[in-house]
């Protein structure tokens, strides 16, 4: 069993056409948020294809669970055919507890806090665009990065977005399957 994690599309078809590609054979998808909507800063908007993207989303097969972003509509309920308004969520995979939220009103501490609250074993996050895979005080925080405005690794940014399988978690360019970071839990 397998799952894939991603984070910050930010209405991207393209990031999300080959992140879907490199999720073959997961049985779900987990969005830590910023699904449609561009970075409000972002001036570059020749990749952002909302109407593309809802359609994309909605014909997944596998199922999708997301939480809301800082950047995410109450009217993406309206479009999309998941749920996209929890600001935090959990998911079950085999024995692991997982907690999802974007992560942009949260400091590690309080990730912490909470997947120990719920008790989930993984945090999994968004919103830096930066990806994080690290264990402290026996909670893995995962953050994929950005599949669409990668912030990592720089002066040339890749996007990223991770898998975890089995017992092992990997985040990974969606370019090329480069591998950056991984942890056996």
């Amino acid at each position: 069993m397998k799952i894939g994690v991603l984070s910050d599309s930010h209405g991207n078809v393209e990031a999300l056409k080959r992140t879907f590609q490199m999720f073959e054979g997961v049985s779900g998808i987990l969005h830590a948020g910023d699904i449609l909507y561009h970075p409000p800063r972002d001036t570059n908007f020749s990749d952002y294809k909302l109407i593309d993207c809802v359609n994309l989303l909605n014909k997944q097969v596998t199922p999708i669970i997301a939480v809301k972003g800082n950047c995410d509509s109450e009217v993406y309920d309206e479009l999309l055919e998941f749920d996209t308004d929890r600001s935090t969520t959990t998911y079950k995979f085999g024995d692991t507890n997982i907690v999802i939220n974007h992560g942009h009103l949260l400091d590690d501490d309080a990730k912490i806090k909470l997947a120990k609250d719920l008790k989930a074993r993984i945090f999994i996050s968004g919103h830096t665009h930066i990806p994080v895979l690290e264990e402290k005080e026996g909670v893995i925080l995962l953050n994929p990065g950005s599949i669409a405005r990668p912030r990592f690794p720089m002066p040339t940014p890749d996007p990223t977005a991770a898998i975890i399988e089995e017992r092992k978690i990997k985040i990974f360019s969606i370019i090329d399957g480069r591998e950056y970071f991984n942890l056996d839990f």
